[in-house]
C-alpha cells in the first residue's frame, strides 16, 4: 500500500508539472531575430543525468551542472523523473549479483544564490521499485541495434528480483515491489572565474545517511564529494566539463573505495528556445568486489533536449544508454526547472 501511495504521489507531481507548463505562456519571439549571447541566468546547461544502476544510487554522486552559480536571491527548483530498466546477473566463487526490475527515481532539488558567486542547495530522492513494463521494448531495442541482451528473453517480463551476496552473507535482496526515501544531499558551489563566455567553479556535496541499503535507497554512511566545473557557452554552441572525486564513508554492508567521476558534454542551440545536448558520463566503481558488474567502470551516453519555455520554466528530456555493465540497460528522464528571480549578483 505504501508503494502504491508513493507511486500516486509521483504521478500527481508529474501531472502538476505538466499543468503548470500549460498554464504558463511563453512570450512571443521574432522568427528572424538574432539569438542573444547567454548570460549567467541562462537555461542552457549539461544534462542532469547520473548513473542510475541501483548500487551506484547508494552513494554520493555529483550530478552534472553548469559552472556559474545562480544570482543573489534567486531560487532554482528542479523536479526530476528518471525511469530505468535493468536485467543483469553474474556469479563468482565468492559473490553473486542479480538485478531484474524497473524503477522510478524522483529527485526534488532546491538551490539559492547568495551573491559573490556562492550557491547553496539540497536534494531529496524518492524511489519506487517494481516489475515494470519496458522489458519487451528494451529487448527489441537491443536486438535492432545489435546490443547485447544477455539474460533478456530468458526470464519472465515484469519480474522483481534483486540480490547481492558475498560468501554466505546476503548483503541485500528482495522479490517484491516497494518505495523508499533516499539519502539527502547538501550542495555548495563557488564561482572562481566568470569571463565571457568561459566560467570555472568548485563544487561540494555532503550526503547524509537517511536511506536504507536494504531498500536500495542509501549506503548507511556519510559521503562527501568535491569537484570542479568548467563551461564555455556561446550563442549557438556550448561545452561542459565536470570532474569530481568522491570520498565514501564506511557502511556496514559494503566494502567501498573512493572514486573519480567525469562528465563531458556539448550542446547545439538550433532554435532560440531549444538546444540538443550530447553527453558522456563516467564513474569508477565505488564498491570493491569480484563480479564484473561491480568492478567495471560505469560509462553512459546521454542524448537530450532542453527547452526554455519562459523566464520561469525550462524543461529537459533525455535518453541514456549503457556503455558498460555498471549501468542500467535503459533510462528515460524528464526534468522541470522552475526559476524565481532575485536581486542583482
Amino acid at each position: 500500500m505504501r508503494t502504491l501511495a508513493l507511486a500516486r504521489l509521483v504521478c500527481a507531481l508529474l501531472l502538476s508539472a505538466s499543468t503548470a507548463a500549460a498554464q504558463t505562456e511563453a512570450p512571443e519571439e521574432k522568427v528572424d531575430s538574432v539569438d542573444p549571447v547567454d548570460d549567467a541566468s541562462s537555461w542552457r546547461r549539461p544534462l542532469g543525468s547520473r548513473n542510475q544502476t541501483p548500487l551506484a544510487l547508494l552513494f554520493v554522486y555529483m550530478t552534472p551542472d553548469r559552472a556559474e552559480a545562480i544570482g543573489k536571491g534567486e531560487l532554482d527548483l528542479d523536479i526530476v523523473f528518471d525511469y530505468s530498466n535493468i536485467i543483469q546477473e553474474q556469479q563468482t566463487e565468492n559473490e553473486f549479483l542479480r538485478f531484474d526490475l524497473e524503477y522510478l527515481r524522483t529527485l526534488v532539488a532546491l538551490k539559492r544564490g547568495f551573491g559573490r558567486g556562492v550557491e547553496l542547495g539540497f536534494e531529496v530522492p524518492f524511489y519506487v521499485y517494481y516489475g515494470g513494463f519496458l522489458d519487451p521494448f528494451v529487448n527489441s531495442f537491443h536486438e535492432a541495434f545489435g546490443l547485447p541482451n544477455l539474460l533478456r528473453g530468458q526470464t519472465p517480463n515484469g519480474l522483481v528480483d534483486y540480490e547481492y551476496r558475498r560468501g554466505d552473507q546476503v548483503v541485500l535482496g528482495g522479490m517484491s515491489s516497494f518505495g523508499a526515501v533516499g539519502d539527502i544531499a547538501l550542495n555548495v558551489k563557488k564561482t572562481l572565474y566568470a569571463g565571457n563566455p568561459q566560467v570555472l567553479s568548485v563544487r561540494g556535496t555532503l550526503k547524509l545517511p537517511t536511506g536504507d541499503p536494504q531498500n536500495l535507497s542509501g549506503s548507511g554512511a556519510t559521503d562527501f564529494g568535491l569537484g570542479v566545473a568548467f563551461d564555455r557557452i556561446g550563442p549557438k554552441y556550448g561545452l561542459y566539463l565536470n570532474a569530481n572525486y568522491h570520498f565514501l564513508g564506511t557502511p556496514e554492508s559494503f566494502e567501498t573505495r573512493d572514486y573519480f567521476s567525469f562528465m563531458a558534454g556539448v550542446d547545439w542551440r538550433f532554435k532560440p528556445r531549444l538546444a540538443a545536448v550530447l553527453q558522456v558520463d563516467y564513474m569508477q566503481p565505488p564498491i570493491r568486489g569480484e563480479v564484473l558488474n561491480i568492478i567495471d567502470p560505469g560509462i553512459q551516453l546521454a542524448l537530450g533536449l532542453r527547452y526554455r519555455h519562459s523566464d520561469a520554466f525550462a524543461y529537459e528530456w533525455r535518453l541514456v544508454e549503457d556503455l558498460s555493465s555498471f549501468s542500467p540497460d535503459f533510462t528515460f528522464a524528464f526534468q522541470m526547472e522552475v526559476r524565481s528571480k532575485g536581486g542583482r549578483r
